[in-house]
């Protein structure tokens, strides 16, 4: 066991953690997208976010401390692909600044996509560009629309 497994715990998701992932998710990857205009980007990708976290089948953990449950690193969300019917999805992944590098944001995708028979990956968002090619090493393609259609899709049982 490292030094870092004794520190941090992954456990799945709570209603209590919501303020800290929306709040990481929407200020991180807003780097990404610098020429849309703030108004129009928190108010539409508040609703991929919402939609994708609310999917059936989505995976949601976070990293917390050992020692307090409610001190959050980092959470990652995805779909494991389950079945062999398609690629897992990875959708989104945050880990806060001073953790980086420790391989917790690896540790949390691992666990969000365990599950599936797939080893293929289609990450919705597209990371920053270092992050980006050494995903695409592995064998990632991203399709950022993806989280659009995927976050607005709605069952029919429902409508």
């Amino acid at each position: 066991m490292s030094d870092i497994d004794s520190m941090v715990r992954i456990r799945p998701m709570r209603d209590s953690d919501l303020n800290f992932v929306r709040s990481s998710w929407l200020k991180s990857y807003r780097r990404t997208v610098p020429d849309v205009l703030n108004d129009v980007y928190f108010r539409l990708h508040w609703e991929v976010a919402m939609g994708l976290l609310d999917r059936p089948g989505v995976r949601s953990l976070v990293a917390c401390s050992s020692a307090d449950d409610d001190q959050l690193i980092g959470w990652a969300c995805g779909e494991p692909g389950a079945g062999g019917k398609g690629r897992a999805l990875a959708h989104y992944c945050y880990v806060k600044h001073t953790f980086r590098g420790m391989g917790i944001a690896r540790q949390l995708v691992s666990e969000v996509l365990s599950g599936g028979t797939s080893r293929d990956v289609t990450a919705t968002h597209v990371p920053l560009e270092d992050m980006r090619k050494r995903l695409e090493g592995m064998g990632w393609i991203f399709r950022p629309q993806f989280a659009f259609y995927l976050a607005m899709e709605r069952d029919p049982e429902a409508a």
